[in-house]
Parts: structure tokens; C-alpha cells; sequence
């Protein structure tokens, strides 16, 4: 009695990558057609921010002139030009630009609000005007400018997807109506500056959410709100409450006790850190100078009842909602990216005990704040000297408005949520770019020798007369360098707009992990820019020979590995896996698949190594990072192809595709009667065991397909298939048995008989 079994081609393919994350905290980087990339302003800016001439276009008050001093940059070139991503940026302009976080937020994204889209300036609350008078004075001077909106009534989303269709049917040449709708992004990226940041935040976590934002990349933003605001309302009432005279008064008497504490004490640097201020805050009380300077490019033109200064305060109603929801609405995926500024002392928000009696209390608290040290040298100096002259305490370190735990969103619950993939990249500010250097401190330290020895022979009113007349020539006539150097510290809030590219930081946000994936529910064959296809293919025939055409090998099973680092993004049916290997009945000849980089035309190199032979170049990536490999030969057993490659910034991309090509997927075993022998039974019970050759962690169910039973001597042939029994030897991803068994009811005549059994699975 003879017996056939049939068998069934299985390949394996396995990924393994070296780089560790967790599956469920980790977005994959997609190239960059697939985003349209929205620029969201601060507070007080227009669009105009991000191009490199601030806020040009307006007439509002002196601000264009201090930013075409103080350029912040042009971001928006940088990432049209030297990212190519020209068509894909678009920024616009709040109707309220001084409006509140939720307002903004609206205007964002929300469907069912109008007239947010704003081209040319929109209103402000509160502007400029003269910074003197306003600091004696209530009133504040109306913005007239309403601004020029789009007139189309779109959100900033929609406003951006419009914008782009006309940019593509212009540079392509094509009508409106005829560029494929695959083509055009339906995803979003939000990059954000200052309160912009937290007006994506309000969009993000709202019921109008429209589910549409892959990444959110905030640069300088308060995330725990700004204390800068809140600072605000302590420096105005501080100058509203105390004459330049009584300032001046104050501060000559901080430099009486800093002479006691010296003489009492022995402490010679606090006396010249105490005199170092002495001498410089004067001229703030006599000038306004310094002071107009602070407020206008350190605080950018902000007043402490503008509706967003108030929204912005930590100890708002606004920040306490906003930071007690989750951070996105749903559980989609999110990528988020904090861009920080550094070195340069920043507001706390906190004000002395005692703030009109100024003096050694208030340097005291300085000097003693535990966030001090993070400061260099001259930001020290700086952070006492700002604490005196604006009445609030200026301990924190960050970029002069935002502190460095607030921009990083340090004790952020929300952000710990399992679909927040969250990194930080910072810049410091280097000491020397911070304002007062050594020339300054040097020319402190000599006056406050002078004093010293004046005030051992001197009556206290004549030590005071004394230090004025030492900071009126040591002071005034070190303003220039003061001047010069203060740029950096005081723009630092709007440069890092700058900074985020020169240092490269926007470059690292927009760009992650290198690796390959793709979506298996779109087979195309043919080079389809937005297709962004995982497929297996192959151009044999059943027989072996050349087809002419590639076909595609349907993948039947995979093997899901969620938190493994072993696993590769690719989406069946519209649902993403993390796969560690898959199942096909064929061998593939060729592999289409995507690499997930940004900016595939700017990689670096891109290669692949079959079975460890030498490495050859993967041609024809296109923008969407889409490539083929051809020509692909598996052997029986165990194939390893070997992905490399580098992106524009130097992360790297090695990749190791592990294939196995098994013919003999299911093993059969254990026969019974043995093959090409003879029995004397003529009722014999005739069995096989089958045990799975593969291992998985999915497997699917064996099946009985045939049991055919075939007389050779009489050509005669049985179905047994329903006769025939199948019983579960045992069940494990490593060893799964089935034994099919067969006994005739009758006795059958003699003769050469074959059983043909047929098992999938």
C-alpha cells in the first residue's frame, strides 16, 4: 500500500533591526509629501515672523524696526529652499493677534469657524505706542489695522490645502481639476512659535479636532505657562508706583548696604555684585532706555491685559484646563517635538518680599535660587541686575520669556500617554553673547574700590553722592558696550527662530529613524510616486520559467511583534503592524517597499547586500522614498538581505532582512501502515502525523482539505474525506502535531492501494 503526501511552499521573512523603541510610544518618519508643513505664530507676530523680515508689511508701532535690527531669520526659506519642501509651507495670521489661546485655536482647525485665515495682519487689543507714558499711565493707544483676511472664511488647514492645489496646478502645469487627489497632502505638521505652540495645543485637544496632525514641533513654547506674563503685571505696577527719582534713591541706598554687609561680613563678591547693579540701574530709572528695550524685545510688545498675556499666565483658568486634558484628542498616534532656548536668566514670576524696599533682599534671592547655577557667569550678573530693575525676580534659566523646564514641558502628564513619541532638542546661549562681559564687570569692580575707600572717610550722604557720581561715569560711559551686547540676551526668545535651523534642531525634529515598511493593501507594481507600497513580487511561472511580468506574492499570514525591536511598520487593510515576519506560498524575485525618511532625495546613501555579497546601490528612490530591488534569487533555507543607508542629517539606517524559503512547510511523519510495504491486514488503519515545520506565533488552523483512497490494481478511487479523523496531537508555537487516521469499515480485496491526504495549514 503506497502513500503520497502533497506539500505546500512557504517563505518566511523576517525582520531584524538594530535600534531599540517601543512599538506603541514610536512614529515612524514619513517623507515629506505627505504633509503640508503650517507655520503658527506668537503672540503680537504675523506670518511675516518666519520670512526672515519680522514683522514687515505692519505699521505697528516701532516693532519693525527693532526686528529688521534684530533679524530672527527666515525660516520659512530655510525649509522651502534648502529642505525643498517649496509649495508644501504655508503661514498665516491670526484675526486677534493678541486674541486668546482658544480663539486661535479655533481658527486653527475648527470647521464651524469663520474668517480665520488672515494674510496681512490681523487686529491687536493693545500695541506700543509711547513706552514712557504708558508706564505712568492706564490708557493704551488702539489698533486701527483690522488686517486683510483670505475672504474665504477656511481654517488655517483647509486655507493651507487650497494654497497648495493652486501652487501644484502652477508648477505642473495642470488644471486644478485634474491633479490626482492621491498627490495632495491630507496630513498635517505644525510647526509653532511662543504662544502659537499652545494655541496647537488647544486645537489638539479639542472636541473639533479633526484628526489630521502627524507631528506638532513647538520652538520656545510656554507649556506650563509663561511666567514671563505674570511677570508683566508685577514690572508695570513696579514703574506705575515708583518715580525715577525714588528708583534712583532705592538703589544708591542698595549700595550703602552693600558696604555695611562688606565691612560686617568680609563678603567681598556679593559687595561687588551688589555695587555691579548699582551702578547700572540707575540709568534705567534716569533713561528708560534699557527698560523700553526689555519690554519691547524681550516681551515682544506684550501688556498684561491683552486677552493671550492673561490665557498665558501659569495660574490662569485657561493653562490649568488646558494641562489637565489629555495632550491630543483620541488615541492616534502623535509625534511631538519641543524646540528650547537656554542660558540667558528669565523671569520666575515671583517678586520680593518686601519690593519696594528693593535692595539686598531681592539680590539675596537671586543669588540663593537653586536654578541660578544653570546660568553662565554673565547671566548671572544679568538675571541681578534685570531683578532690581524690573521689581520681579529673575532667577529661571531659558530664553529671557520662556523658561527651560516651561519649553520642555517638564511634569507634563499628558505627555507620558503610550501614543506621545516625545523628543527635546535645545539650544544654549554661550555667556558671551549674553550682554555684560568682563569690560563691564571689571569697570564695577574698580568704582566699587573707590566707594570703598571713600565711604571710611565720607559721611553716608556723601558716599550716596558719590555713587551716582561713580555710576554716571562708569555706567553711562560703558551703555555702548552694554548696548551692543544686549542683542542676544534681550531678542533671544525670537532668535531661536533663527538658531532652531542654523543649529540644525528642526532638521533633527522633522527627521527620525530610518527604516523600511510600507502599506500592503496597495499593490501597484509600477512606480507610483504616492503609492508608498510594501509588496513581495515575483516574474516566474508555477514552473520556474520567466512570465515577462511581475506579479504579486500574496502574504498570508504575518507575525505581529508590537514592543519587539524587531519589528518593521506595514499596514494591511488600512491597520498598521508591527511585523517581525510573514508568511507567503511563493518565493519572491523582487521587493517594493518605502524607506521612512523625510527627505528621501536627500539621503546620504542607500544600499542592500543579498546573502553578504558585496554592496550595490538601491536606484530610482523617489520623493515619496519609494524603491525596488530586482532580481532577488532565494535558495532553499535561509536568505539574508541587508538594508544600509544614511539620511541628510546622519541617521542611519541598518536593516537586516532575514528570509527563509521552505518548501516543506507541513512535515509528515510516523506512517502507518510504512510506505512500499507489504501487510497481510486486510482492515489495516492507516495513519500519518503532520507537525507544522515553521514556527509562529499566529499560526493558522490545520485543515483536512482530501482523503482520497485508490485501488492501482482496479483504478478504482474512495472519498473518504468525512470518514477520515483528525485529532490534535498537541498545540504550541513550536511543536504543533496532527494525526489524521483511517480504518476501512470493510475488508478491502487484495491489491496495491495509495491513500492521498491533503492537509493545509
Amino acid at each position: 500500500m503506497k502513500n503520497t503526501f502533497f506539500k505546500e511552499t512557504v517563505f518566511l521573512f523576517i525582520f531584524t533591526l538594530i535600534f531599540n523603541f517601543h512599538a506603541s510610544a514610536f512614529v515612524e518618519t514619513k517623507s515629506a509629501p505627505n504633509f503640508i508643513v503650517l507655520l503658527v505664530t506668537g503672540i503680537n507676530s504675523t506670518q511675516f515672523i518666519f520670512k526672515g523680515n519680522g514683522e514687515k508689511g505692519t505699521d505697528i508701532s516701532d516693532i519693525p524696526n527693532y526686528v529688521k535690527k534684530y533679524p530672527f531669520g527666515d525660516l520659512q526659506g530655510y525649509l522651502e529652499n534648502d529642505l525643498g519642501l517649496k509649495g508644501y509651507v504655508h503661514a498665516y495670521c491670526f484675526s486677534e493677534r493678541d486674541g486668546t489661546v482658544t480663539l486661535q485655536g479655533k481658527e486653527l482647525g475648527d470647521p464651524n469657524h469663520s474668517n480665520q485665515a488672515y494674510i496681512n495682519g490681523g487686529k491687536l487689543h493693545r500695541i506700543m505706542g509711547d513706552n514712557k507714558e504708558l508706564l505712568s499711565n492706564d490708557t493704551h493707544i488702539t489698533d486701527k489695522i483690522s488686517g486683510e483676511s483670505t475672504g474665504k472664511g477656511n481654517s488655517w488647514f483647509k486655507q493651507a490645502r487650497e494654497d497648495f492645489i493652486d501652487w501644484y496646478a502652477k508648477e505642473k502645469n495642470i488644471r486644478k481639476e485634474n491633479i490626482p487627489e492621491s498627490v495632495i497632502p491630507k496630513r498635517y505638521i505644525i510647526i509653532a512659535h511662543s504662544m502659537g505652540g499652545i494655541s496647537a495645543r488647544s486645537y489638539l485637544s479639542s472636541d473639533y479636532y479633526q484628526n489630521d496632525v502627524d507631528a506638532l514641533i513647538t520652538i520656545d513654547s510656554q507649556h506650563l505657562g509663561a511666567d514671563g506674563a505674570l511677570a508683566l503685571k508685577h514690572i508695570y505696577e513696579f514703574y506705575r508706583d515708583n518715580k525715577d527719582i525714588e528708583c534712583i534713591g532705592q538703589l544708591i541706598g542698595i549700595a550703602f548696604a552693600a558696604q555695611i554687609t562688606y565691612k560686617t561680613t568680609g563678603f567681598e563678591p556679593f559687595q561687588k555684585v551688589a555695587l555691579y547693579s548699582a551702578f547700572c540701574a540707575p540709568l534705567m530709572g534716569a533713561g528708560r532706555a534699557v527698560l523700553d528695550d526689555i519690554l519691547l524685545k524681550g516681551f515682544l510688545g506684550w501688556y498684561p491685559d491683552q486677552p493671550g498675556v492673561q490665557d498665558m499666565d501659569p495660574q490662569s483658568d485657561f493653562f490649568k484646563e488646558l494641562n489637565s486634558k489629555d495632550f491630543i484628542k483620541g488615541n492616534a498616534p502623535l509625534k511631538v517635538r519641543f524646540i528650547y532656548g537656554d542660558g540667558i536668566p528669565t523671569p520666575s514670576g515671583e517678586i520680593p518680599y518686601n519690593r519696594y524696599a528693593l535692595g539686598l533682599e531681592t539680590i539675596q534671592t537671586v543669588l540663593t535660587s537653586p536654578y541660578i547655577n544653570d546660568l553662565p557667569l554673565d547671566s548671572k550678573l544679568m538675571a541681578v541686575y534685570a531683578s532690581i530693575a524690573l521689581g520681579t525676580i529673575v532667577n529661571q534659566t531659558g530664553d529671557i520669556y520662556a523658561r527651560r523646564d516651561s519649553q520642555r514641558g517638564e511634569g507634563l502628564t499628558s505627555l507620558r500617554a503610550p501614543n506621545i513619541d516625545l523628543k527635546t532638542f535645545g539650544y544654549t546661549f554661550d555667556e558671551k553673547g549674553n550682554g555684560l562681559l568682563s569690560d563691564l564687570i571689571m569697570g564695577a569692580c574698580t568704582a566699587s574700590a573707590a566707594l570703598e575707600t571713600l565711604s571710611v572717610i565720607l559721611p553716608p550722604p556723601a558716599v550716596a553722592a558719590a555713587q551716582v557720581g561713580a555710576f554716571l561715569t562708569c555706567g553711562a560711559g560703558a551703555y555702548s558696550i552694554f548696548q551692543n551686547r544686549l542683542n542676544n540676551f534681550l531678542s533671544g526668545h525670537g532668535i531661536m527662530l533663527r538658531k532652531c535651523y542654523e543649529e540644525k534642531l528642526i532638521d533633527k525634529a522633522l527627521e527620525d529613524i530610518v527604516l523600511v515598511g510600507g502599506n500592503n493593501a496597495i499593490h501597484a507594481l509600477g512606480f507610483s510616486a504616492p503609492s508608498q507600497t510594501f509588496a513581495l513580487l515575483s516574474n516566474l511561472n508555477k514552473d520556474g520559467s520567466d512570465a515577462g511580468t511581475y506579479h504579486t506574492v500574496t502574504i498570508e499570514t504575518v507575525t505581529e511583534s508590537p514592543n519587539s525591536d524587531q519589528a518593521a511598520p506595514i499596514e494591511f487593510n488600512g491597520q498598521k503592524k508591527w511585523v517581525s515576519g510573514v508568511m507567503v506560498k511563493e518565493p519572491p524575485t523582487a521587493l517594493k517597499g518605502v524607506i521612512n525618511t523625510f527627505l528621501p532625495k536627500k539621503l546620504k546613501s542607500f544600499e542592500y547586500s543579498e546573502n553578504f555579497a558585496a554592496w550595490k546601490t538601491i536606484p530610482l528612490v523617489d520623493e515619496w522614498g519609494n524603491f525596488t530591488v530586482s532580481g532577488l534569487n532565494f535558495a532553499e533555507g535561509q536568505n539574508v538581505i541587508t538594508f544600509r543607508g544614511e539620511s541628510w542629517i546622519g541617521n542611519k539606517l541598518n536593516q537586516i532582512l532575514t528570509i527563509t524559503v521552505n518548501t516543506i512547510p507541513i512535515l509528515p511523519s510516523q506512517f502507518s501502515p510504512t510506505p512500499n510495504s507489504y501487510t497481510a491486514e486486510n482492515q489495516p488503519e492507516m495513519s500519518v502525523v503532520f507537525s507544522r515545520a515553521i514556527h509562529s506565533n499566529n499560526p493558522p488552523e490545520f485543515k483536512k482539505e482530501t482523503v482520497i483512497l485508490r485501488n492501482e490494481t482496479t483504478g478504482q478511487e474512495w472519498d473518504i474525506t468525512n470518514d477520515a479523523k483528525m485529532i490534535q496531537l498537541s498545540k504550541d508555537a513550536h511543536s504543533e502535531k496532527i494525526k489524521i487516521i483511517y480504518t476501512p469499515p470493510v475488508s478491502l480485496p487484495d491489491g496495491k492501494y495509495i491513500l492521498k491526504v491533503v492537509v493545509s495549514g
